[in-house]
């Protein structure tokens, strides 16, 4: 027998596509419809509060700033009355499939828009399946016309409605930043792509980026520290698809949401998401690896955990490369070991569990047979679940210039943020080690009988707190022993220390050489530009002082000025 449950105001919430069978032994559920029995647990953990009146008519009451909420339409026209309205306030209604493999899509306006009437509603349609409009009272019709391939007339259906002016819609972060003092993640925004990429992603100056864009929000990008007790990493760079300043915990809602609702279409991420992407934020830049491999440590994390697992709410995101012996463009955030993207649907509770950590507390579970979370976690993060670390690795040709794209993006309506968190200089593309000459006086060269010169070798992201062996390769025209004295492989920069310079003495052989070169082959260099370093020697150079002769009595003075030829450049005498 089909059945119903009660809801918090005594409205009945019926099901007509699932009926519940009674068994002496067990209660066992019979799926009539081709959709999967999650559906029923989405709808059955869903907080707003609706009543189904019938099939063909609904109403929603609205009583907070961002709904979502479970309904069925039937195929064709469906009219929503959505009530609980504030007049005059800005809200935007979104309608996607319930499920992520529907074959269905919408057509939404107000009343009575699609049947060719002259709605007295202003609206604004970005695209069919969404409409923003401006509330002339407490109730208003809504039109959706839904199409669907499946066979059955019912077309389950999500309905997120945002009011885009209401003053409370963010009244949650007031809480939130009141209890910062319990929260260990913190974040910090107003920084530039350029910054989060050269010094905090790569650091030490290695890699040769270069052209670094962003788009997106200012605030949807930024630093993150104490992170080790929760998402793993200490510090690094997170992205996220709303505000960054929502991620620090505690977790005190199933459905934060600081996001701008704005539609964003991407050739990458809509096919991944399998909807409309909003809110993305994206940086790109060129860098040049010096080894065969590029790899970097990540973690991605969302608000749309656990309740919209295998729904149309698939946030996603990717690391995009190109470049030389890459077909097109490479996806680097897969499921370890597949070709799998990693999103909401892809790691999960139920899918990949292993790679997924819950992040509930008890206070506001959603999940069937999934533990609430307790201790430290909760407290300090926001986002209802996460990723475990996780590396994205690419094949590259060493010394070649390649493309990568950093994206992240809400899919199906832009409610309920997502996030992807980097480890700071985890961005591995060679060695970790950087060289560079440094003559003395300013000059250009080294030359022979004078001060000797020095080459400097540093730290690019090495762990300071061991001792780094440096190994290098003399050659080049200058004979060790004859025009310097010899150098000798490896150099150790001690622990604690950054750099270390090494000096370079030399040799007056009193010969007129004109130029030689020292050439060092630094292996694990991080640089391209610096793996072969030249130390260049020059022949003293000749000196002359030009004066004529001045005859002066005594007591007199007289002010002596010699014509200076040769000598060092750039340098008085």
């Amino acid at each position: 027998m089909c059945g119903f449950l009660e809801g918090e105001t005594g409205g009945r919430l019926e099901f007509p596509f699932f009926c519940q069978i009674i068994s002496p032994n067990s209660i066992l559920f019979m799926k009539i419809s081709s959709y999967s029995a999650l559906l029923l647990t989405a709808w059955l953990l869903a907080t707003d509060a609706f009543s189904l009146q019938a099939q063909e008519h609904l109403e929603i009451q609205i009583n907070s700033a961002i709904t979502r909420t479970p309904v069925v339409l039937t195929k064709g026209a469906n009219t929503i009355r959505l009530c609980g309205l504030e007049p005059a306030n800005t809200y935007k209604l979104i309608a996607v499939p319930m499920a992520n493999s529907q074959q269905a899509h919408f057509e939404v306006a107000p009343a009575p828009a699609l049947s060719k009437g002259a709605s007295k509603v202003a609206f604004m349609r970005e695209q069919k399946n969404a409409v923003t409009f401006s509330a002339p009272e407490s109730c208003l019709d809504i039109q959706i016309n839904a199409q669907s391939l499946e066979q059955d007339q019912d077309v389950p259906t999500y309905i997120s409605i945002v009011c885009e002016s209401c003053t409370e819609s963010r009244s949650w972060i007031n809480k939130v930043s009141g209890m910062a003092d319990l929260s260990l993640l913190e974040v910090q925004s107003d920084l530039s792509a350029e910054h989060l990429i050269e010094n905090v992603l790569v650091g030490g100056g290695c890699f040769q980026i270069s052209n670094v864009t962003y788009q997106g929000m200012p605030t949807q990008i930024g630093t993150f520290t104490n992170g080790s007790t929760n998402i793993g990493f200490n510090s690094g760079i997170v992205l996220a698809t709303g505000n960054i300043g929502l991620a620090p915990g505690p977790n005190d809602t199933h459905g934060s949401s600081w996001g701008f609702g704005v539609l964003t279409p991407d050739p990458d991420l809509g096919p991944l998401a399998n909807a409309n992407v909003y809110d993305m934020a994206n940086i790109e830049f060129d860098f040049i690896p010096t080894q065969n491999t590029v790899t970097f440590e990540f973690v991605f994390a969302s608000e749309e955990y656990c309740e919209y697992v295998n729904s149309a709410f698939n946030d996603a995101f990717g690391f995009f490369i190109s470049g030389p012996g890459i077909n097109g463009t490479q996806n680097l955030a897969v499921v370890p070991s597949t070709n799998t993207p990693v999103s909401i649907n892809t790691i999960n509770h139920i899918t990949n569990s292993g790679l997924y950590v819950h992040n509930t507390p008890v206070v506001h579970q959603d999940c069937p047979n999934v533990p609430a979370t307790t201790g430290l976690i909760p407290q300090e993060i926001q986002y209802d679940g996460f990723t475990r670390k996780m590396v994205a690795v690419a094949t590259v040709v060493p010394c070649e210039k390649y493309h990568i794209k950093l994206k992240i993006a809400d899919a199906g309506d832009g409610v309920w943020d997502s996030a992807v968190f980097l480890k700071a200089n985890s961005f591995d593309a060679g060695g970790e080690v950087l060289t560079e000459t440094a003559y003395p006086g300013g000059q250009n060269a080294a030359f022979e009988g004078c001060e000797a010169g020095k080459i400097r070798f540093s730290r690019s992201n090495s762990n300071i707190n061991i001792p780094m062996v440096v190994q290098f390769i003399t050659g080049g025209t200058a004979v060790p022993g004859v025009d310097y004295v010899p150098l000798n492989s490896p150099v150790i920069i001690p622990a604690g220390q950054t750099e270390i310079f090494i000096p370079v003495q030399v040799l007056a052989d009193g010969l007129t050489e004109g130029p030689e070169n020292i050439q060092l082959v630094v292996p694990n260099t991080c640089s391209c530009s610096q793996g072969v370093v030249e130390f260049v020697i020059n022949d003293r150079p000749v000196f002359t002082a030009n004066m004529n002769a001045q005859s002066l009595c005594v007591g007199e003075t007289a002010t002596l000025s010699p014509a200076i030829n040769g000598g060092l450049p750039g340098l008085t005498y």
